[in-house]
């Protein structure tokens, strides 16, 4: 066993990293990093982990010339080591566009969603990242840069969930495994191995960040502070374990903390008001993280400034494109623009139970027909029953027009969508951010909020139509 895979296997020891039993996908690009954690977990894996089953998930993010010879090489690599390769593309320039964010973001949102995607296709519980020391050490230097607090001085953590993992079956978890590995001890592995990885160009450019701290401030800070990447570490560390002691804390207020509704984050000041204000800063942070609102130019003092309306009324601007304000005794950070009129369709699964269909935000499955289904429906509106024969396809999923009309559950007369919404007493910024559910052109769901009567289970319902709505 080389000297660097005993440290990955101290690490995953002693961080518990690793099922005993399952599946884990390892996220390989074909560079240094990558290709090292394939080789070393895959060793390891098969002698001290043997009912570990590993799947190697490749991304080609749509940028560069060269990305297809990346995936043949990633292709090959799993060949000659015996294991099952899934390889994706993504757009991401196109995404970064229609979003309004930078290609690095873009393109990490789209990895990990391929990831997880992976992952609950071949029933994996945890996804390996090649993330190591050295990146470790430059996260730090990054966050101090935007004057993090003690979460953002964390860096990378060992191991987190996913970030879509609630939204369906058992938690998928992101581990890293090389992270008390240095780059130098990565090319001292791979060297010995025989192993060339592939060069990514674009690695070598000063145009994002993070190479401009690779590159240039950290060898820089080096000759004047030789120990400089080790006390970052140690900045990690401690700033982790603090985190860890308060998250007990943080856990608890959690729930009554913040809650999405639609594009927008609601947080309740009261709840707020009783954290202090350095861990609320931090519980803001986190939200907007697992809400997906998170943007990379976030600094500290953005939070501080959210924090701020806890206490006093008024609004303040956030990078990009979201609005944070005061309303009631709740903050919002929504869209500072109203959400694209756009129209995401999913057609109707076959008319037998079990049967699915999905789109980006609807999956729709088919159940034999039942008035128990009923309680089956959660608190947050975001699953509803209807009766399939009484839906016209296509179903459409887009925001509410001028002119909607439906009949609430319960109601004999047909309304304006818009009334509806008003009589919920939802505020402003929830009812502009509202979207419906069409059957045949028709709204049948307000989601979250009003199913139409024309819809309804009965008695009589022959097959019943599962509608989940899964926000954001």
């Amino acid at each position: 066993m080389t000297s660097l895979e005993r440290k990955v296997l101290a690490t995953i020891r002693a961080r518990d990293l690793l099922p005993e039993t399952g599946g884990l996908v390892l996220a390989v690009s074909g560079g240094p990093d990558s290709l090292a954690m394939l080789h070393a977990v895959t060793g390891l894996c098969r002698r001290r982990f043997p009912d570990v089953r590993l799947t190697v998930a490749h991304l080609n993010h749509g940028i560069r010339k060269e990305a297809g010879g990346d995936a043949r090489f990633v292709r090959a690599q799993a060949r000659a080591l015996g294991l099952p390769c899934r390889v994706g593309r993504a757009d991401v320039p196109a995404r970064a566009g229609a979003r309004g964010i930078g290609i690095e973001q873009a393109g990490r949102e789209a990895r990990y969603a391929f990831l997880e995607s992976v992952a609950r296709r071949v029933g994996a519980t945890h996804i390996a990242t090649a993330h190591h020391a050295d990146d470790q050490a430059e996260t730090v230097l990054m966050r101090v840069r935007r004057g993090a607090g003690p979460r953002g001085l964390s860096a990378i953590p060992y191991l987190r969930e996913a970030f879509h993992s609630e939204t369906a079956g058992s938690p998928v978890r992101i581990v890293r495994p090389l992270l008390d590995v240095t780059r130098r001890e990565i090319e001292d592995y791979l060297r010995r191995a025989g192993l060339r990885p592939r060069l990514d160009a674009t690695n070598l450019s000063p145009d994002p960040l993070r190479n401009r701290v690779r590159l240039r401030a950290l060898p820089a800070l080096e000759r004047a502070w030789p120990s400089l990447r080790r006390d970052l570490l140690r900045v990690a560390s401690a700033a982790q374990a603090l985190c860890a002691a308060a998250g007990p804390l943080r856990a608890g207020a959690a729930p009554a903390l913040f809650r999405r509704a639609g594009d927008c984050l609601v947080f309740d000041a009261a709840a707020g008001r009783r954290l202090p204000a350095s861990l609320l800063a931090d519980a803001v942070g986190q939200a907007l993280r697992e809400t997906g609102l998170w943007r990379r130019m976030f600094e500290r003092r953005h939070f501080i400034s959210v924090v701020r309306l806890f206490r006093r009324s008024g609004a303040v601007s956030l990078p990009g494109g979201l609005t944070t304000r005061r309303t009631g005794d709740a903050v919002v950070v929504h869209p500072a623009a109203p959400p694209p009129d756009d129209e995401a369709e999913a057609p109707l699964p076959p008319r037998r139970p079990g049967a699915r269909s999905s789109n980006a935000l609807i999956e729709a499955e088919v159940l034999p027909g039942s008035m128990e289904w009923l309680k089956e429906r959660p608190a947050d509106g975001t699953v509803e029953f209807a009766d399939y024969d009484r839906i016209a396809p296509p179903l459409c999923v887009r925001p509410v027009r001028a002119g909607d009309r439906m009949r609430p559950l319960g109601m004999r007369g047909r309304r304006k969508v818009g009334d509806i919404l008003t009589d919920l007493r939802l505020p402003l910024w929830e009812r502009r951010n509202a979207r419906v559910l069409t059957a045949g052109g028709a709204p049948i769901w307000i989601l979250g909020a009003r199913l139409s009567d024309d819809v309804k289970l009965t008695p009589q319902t022959r097959l019943a139509l599962r509608l989940t709505w899964r926000r954001g």
